[in-house]
């Protein structure tokens, strides 16, 4: 006996009534989970596999991007193209066993099928998406009032405010050092200990690169980690995400321009970035970046 999430999962061939004149058409729509005609079918927007929609979710609960190995693309609703070719199908629910239904006017009966949403499967998984979309929603509402009550600056006001210019040559050296060897004990020393200021300027005079912008640029996690977790505390990471240095990189740039680090490595810590700071604003330059570096889709569901 089939288990319940065979049953709301794509349509079993044997309910389509022309199979035998559309062979190889199921074969192609075939869901590469449940192994049957695609129900509502997904599409991810970097590998082009297609999923039904309800074995889509069972994907995202077991946190899992696509079934493509490796692929981490974002999955939307498939092309008319590929809707309009599922319709040459006739269908017969396999529920009520009402019968002739092209796959459009399939999709609609099952929304209304008694016998179909008896299924305590697909009740749960109804229920848990009712409540993603007044989660998303309501996120919606508070980036909203956030944007609303941001005060902008102009990238010298944001210099200004937060980069500081306070030490000498020797005590920048040991900030700048510590960035390089990716020494974490170190640099909370100097900032804890010392109290350094960690937006301090640590290249030559009027570059406008700091700790900040060197980490990036060297790849040192532990350091980035340590500094925004700093900044966030105190309510200054946003802004300090937009100091640019005087050749106009803020420090996700530094990152992403890095010539010292593979675009492997570059895309490892964004992705670390991203799921540890997942409030963060991302700025267009950096979103127009992340674009020529085919690496967008990492912001795709902020």
């Amino acid at each position: 006996m089939e288990g319940e999430t065979e049953h709301i999962c794509g349509i079993d061939p044997i309910y389509i009534e022309n199979r035998k004149n559309y062979e190889s058409l199921i074969n192609d729509m075939k869901c590469p989970m449940c192994l049957k005609v695609i129900l509502e079918p997904l599409e991810c927007k970097l590998c082009q596999v297609l999923l039904c929609e309800n074995c889509h979710f069972i994907l995202t609960l077991a946190e899992q991007k696509c079934v493509t190995p490796q692929c981490q693309g974002k999955f939307e609703k498939a092309n008319k193209f590929i809707r309009e070719i599922l319709c040459a199908l006739k269908i017969t629910c396999r529920y009520c066993k009402k019968s002739g239904m092209n796959y459009t006017d399939y999709l609609k009966h099952i929304d209304q099928c008694a016998e179909y949403l008896k299924n305590p499967i697909l009740s749960l998984i109804q229920t848990i998406n009712k409540k993603n979309d007044k989660i998303e929603q309501l996120n919606k509402e508070i980036n909203t009032i956030k944007k609303k009550n941001e005060v902008f600056y102009t990238p010298d006001e944001i210099r200004k405010k937060f980069v500081t210019f306070s030490l000498d040559v020797n005590s920048k050296m040991e900030i700048y050092n510590s960035c390089v060897e990716g020494n974490v004990s170190k640099f909370k020393n100097l900032i804890e200990g010392k109290k350094y200021p960690i937006l301090e300027e640590i290249s030559a005079r009027n570059f406008g690169w700091t700790a900040f912008h060197y980490a990036m640029h060297y790849g040192k996690w532990s350091i980035i980690q340590y500094i925004m977790n700093n900044l966030q505390l105190k309510g200054h990471l946003n802004m300090a995400l937009q100091i640019k240095s005087s050749d106009g990189r803020c420090p996700l740039l530094c990152l992403l321009r890095s010539n010292v680090l593979e675009p492997e490595s570059k895309k490892k810590i964004f992705e670390k970035i991203i799921k540890e700071f997942n409030n963060i604003t991302i700025s267009k330059e950096v979103k127009d970046e992340l674009k020529k570096r085919n690496m967008l889709y990492l912001i795709d569901e902020l």
